[in-house]
């Protein structure tokens, strides 16, 4: 019986914890005036690559609640916590993976639909996650390349070696989603008219 409650835990934290944070959504859409964003995000980024999975659970819980605040706009805060989210993919929790998945889901929908998006420095980020050590993070990582790509384009010029060094490799892999994302990104890049002078690097094309 005592462990059977011992099990239970988990699910009551989470309950817990989402209850809480619905609360807290309401209370920072009607008074925003006592919470800072910028004071909060440091803290937020400080805590994204805790590995406990009850407080990984949390942090996205708090993004989460915080993305749909009209006020706050979480899409530009985004490269602070981008690397964490995306570190919790290769998480051992199916439930935390699921909820990182969802939450970075979301956000790549938004920058679908927005017309100020900080692609170069979410870009490198992506490419140092796209690495085969781990199958869904790796997947994942080149399918927001390949959107960053589509939309961002020209500029992501400064950057087109290094996203080359990560999409190449994968056009001949095992795993039949990763080839198609790949060849379809490497397509795009070679449909992007750029100019030497816009800091395409031809020299370091010309290294990989």
């Amino acid at each position: 019986m005592l462990y059977a409650s011992f099990l239970q835990i988990p699910m009551l934290m989470f309950k817990v914890q989402l209850t809480f944070l619905t609360g807290l959504s309401r209370y920072i859409h009607l008074d925003c005036t006592h919470f800072s964003i910028e004071e909060f995000m440091p803290l937020l980024r400080e805590r994204m690559n805790v590995l406990n999975p009850y407080v990984r659970q949390f942090l996205v819980g708090w993004i989460t609640v915080l993305d749909i605040v009209p006020d706050i706009d979480m899409l530009g805060f985004l490269p602070d916590f981008l690397d964490g989210l995306f570190n919790m993919l290769s998480d051992s929790s199916h439930e935390i993976r699921q909820q990182a998945d969802a939450a970075l889901s979301e956000f790549l929908q938004e920058i679908n639909n927005s017309p100020n998006v900080d692609y170069g420095r979410m870009v490198e980020i992506l490419i140092r996650r796209a690495d085969p050590t781990d199958e869904f993070t790796w997947l994942t990582s080149i399918t927001w390349i390949n959107e960053f790509v589509k939309l961002g384009g020209e500029q992501l010029v400064p950057y087109y070696a290094d996203i080359l060094c990560a999409i190449l490799p994968c056009i001949s892999d095992e795993e039949e989603k990763i080839r198609v994302v790949a060849r379809e990104t490497n397509e795009e890049l070679c449909a992007i008219k750029a100019d030497p002078t816009e800091g395409f690097d031809i020299g370091a094309i010309l290294s990989i």
